[in-house]
């Protein structure tokens, strides 16, 4: 994969709040709720195969338990990363805060909305250049998607459904 670009967002207040976000050609993947000694753990890993020892990774214990909007975002991403396209992504970084945004599609056209906030990152300078680099990548990356504007998103098309079955119901019960 060339031209891949990762980004670690980790909570300032709680550094145990992290996401890996990787972009690499026209797709971006998400890894919620990564811990902090998983990343530690990764980049131990790494160390040892770049210098041939064994780097051992802090243990530390958890005993906070998982927010509650994890079990959600799990049942919703699976196990493992779970791989947007980049067009349907929206990044924010303000006053410090990170605002990120992935849809889940289903049948091609946008279902679900995936939200990651963080109120303060720990370093805001490479907050902003992930927004930056995602805007780059969605200028260079071709729309695609079944329909465009508010006819992409799946509840358009179930209130026109509801409204067109609603219409039809009262103009028959009308006629007859």
């Amino acid at each position: 994969m060339q031209d891949t670009y990762s980004y670690i967002a980790r909570s300032a207040e709680d550094p145990s709040k992290v996401a890996i976000f990787t972009l690499y050609d026209h797709s971006m993947t998400i890894e919620p709720g990564t811990t902090v000694e998983a990343v530690e753990k990764e980049a131990a890993e790494r160390a040892e195969a770049v210098t041939g020892k064994e780097v051992e990774a802090a243990p530390r214990p958890r005993t906070r338990r998982l927010p509650w909007y994890m079990p959600v975002l799990s049942l919703l991403l699976g196990d493992g990363a779970r791989v947007f396209r980049v067009a349907d992504t929206r990044a924010r970084a303000q006053n410090g805060g990170l605002a990120v945004t992935a849809w889940l599609r289903a049948g091609g056209l946008r279902l679900l909305p995936v939200t990651f906030y963080w109120e303060h990152v720990d370093n805001r300078d490479m907050a902003q250049s992930f927004v930056d680099e995602l805007q780059r990548r969605k200028m260079t990356t071709p729309r695609q998607g079944v329909a465009r504007g508010p006819l992409d998103v799946w509840a358009t098309w179930l209130a026109v459904g509801l409204a067109l079955g609603v219409g039809l119901y009262t103009w028959l019960r009308r006629e007859s």
